[in-house]
């Protein structure tokens, strides 16, 4: 079995793989802690227009959260910044999701076998979790990062290269080319600080005046919540305690 990573989302993956889905900074980081404060779904779409199309399916209506371009959506209960989610009362709550790279990812990835999201925040569990399935199953392993506007992004390169060197802590796999590259770039760096800080995203959120969040999002396997792609819902499947 091989661990490959396509640093950005690409319409010809085959869909019988395990999928790991990451935007570190700051999406499938913000769905940790939104499940982690007792969120009950979360509803990913792409579009802003979407997102409010679907809630008046809903009575109640459901929370509307996202961003776009790290800036927060006008009409909108919640954004993607750690620190305010943090301060939210989520219990029991159900969310619409989009942002601007993470949840275009999580979307191109619709009818895959096996979809979970990774950060350095949850990065054990998911390894577990993924190590297990791919065992069980019988196929590779696939990071797939949501990358920056179409581009490479190195916090979620760095972010699969620690989830790799996790799961090959558990055993043996095969490294595709990329997936090499994701683990070498990733010990290039000192800590995760470090690589947010320099890249791209990580720049951004700081001229936006969220550095905040690149601390939050450099810490390592504090949430042991492992969350899944079910249908058209991300739920929270399951936990291993440390």
């Amino acid at each position: 079995m091989v661990i490959d990573v396509s640093f950005l989302p690409s319409p010809t993956l085959q869909k019988d793989k395990v999928f790991i889905v990451i935007d570190v900074l700051r999406a499938t980081s913000a769905l940790v802690l939104m499940f982690d404060k007792g969120v009950d779904f979360v509803i990913p779409v792409e579009t802003i227009e979407e997102a409010f199309q679907i809630n008046q399916e809903f009575d109640p209506p459901l929370l509307l959260a996202g961003e776009r371009g790290g800036l927060p959506i006008p009409g909108f209960q919640l954004n993607t910044c750690l620190l305010e989610i943090e301060r939210e009362n989520l219990k029991g709550a159900g969310i619409i999701l989009t942002t601007t790279n993470g949840t275009k990812a999580l979307k191109s990835l619709e009818g895959a076998s096996l979809v979970v999201t990774g950060s350095l925040l949850n990065a054990s569990s998911c390894a577990i979790y993924s190590f297990e399935e791919a065992n069980k199953r019988a196929t590779d392993i696939v990071l797939v990062c949501a990358g920056h506007n179409g581009d490479f992004a190195l916090c979620d390169a760095y972010c699969a290269g620690y989830i790799i060197k996790e799961i090959l802590s558990l055993g043996k796999f095969e490294l595709s080319d990329s997936a090499l590259a994701a683990l070498s770039l990733t010990r290039s760096f000192s800590d995760p600080l470090q690589a947010f800080k320099e890249s791209w995203s990580g720049k951004l959120l700081t001229r936006l005046g969220h550095e905040d969040d690149l601390h939050y999002c450099s810490q390592i396997n504090v949430s042991s919540t492992i969350i899944s792609s079910q249908g058209k819902l991300l739920k929270r499947l399951n936990k291993y305690g440390f």
